[in-house]
């Protein structure tokens, strides 16, 4: 993943969207404090697939050269709380900080 960039983090499910009511996107760089949190209201949902697209600011707030964590977790119609692996990933610098328009 690369800093100030917009990347689409996409989730494929074992089950339909409609069996959920509700769910969150983290990307976490923990020792750094570092979090940004997605709800379903900033996702867009489709058959069995949960896609959310990251800002250039939330991406410029990632520390380069350092591993990010990504993780899905649902929460059922039926009351049952689930959670995706931690898909790890690198982040990479860009020479240009600022977000560009």
């Amino acid at each position: 993943m690369f800093r100030g960039t917009t990347p689409t983090l996409t989730f494929t499910l074992p089950m339909a969207v409609s069996t959920l009511s509700e769910y969150w996107v983290t990307v976490s760089q923990h020792y750094d404090n570092i979090r940004i949190d997605h709800d379903s209201s900033d996702c867009t949902a489709s058959g069995s697939t949960i896609t959310v697209t990251l800002t250039q600011e939330e991406t410029l707030r990632l520390v380069p050269d350092k591993p990010v964590y990504i993780q899905l977790r649902v929460l059922t119609t039926g009351g049952d709380a689930m959670a995706s692996e931690a898909f790890k990933a690198t982040v990479a610098d860009v020479l240009r900080e600022e977000v560009i328009a």
